[in-house]
């Protein structure tokens, strides 16, 4: 986690830090963060159609976990966009 975070401080603007951290925060069930992450990654993926679609899968994976299932549904639909 720390390597992850020293890469966002040298690339704040690099959408793969922004991926990783998210998915870190994810897997250790930090699922609120890991949603603001990745959400931010999106602001830094505008135009990357990969990224995009892999943040809003993020989002509709920290959703679900919320038990948050509208927003889950509306994250999917928002993937969807960029396959």
């Amino acid at each position: 986690m720390m390597q992850v975070k020293r890469a966002l401080r040298i690339a704040p603007r690099e959408p793969k830090v922004y991926a990783r951290l998210s998915a870190l925060q994810l897997a250790l069930g930090q699922f609120t963060s890991a949603e603001q992450v990745a959400r931010k990654g999106l602001g830094m993926a505008a135009g990357q159609a990969d990224y995009e679609y892999f943040f809003w899968k993020l989002i509709a994976a920290c959703r679900r976990l919320l038990d948050d299932r509208a927003g889950e549904a509306e994250a999917i639909r928002r993937a969807r966009q960029y396959q």
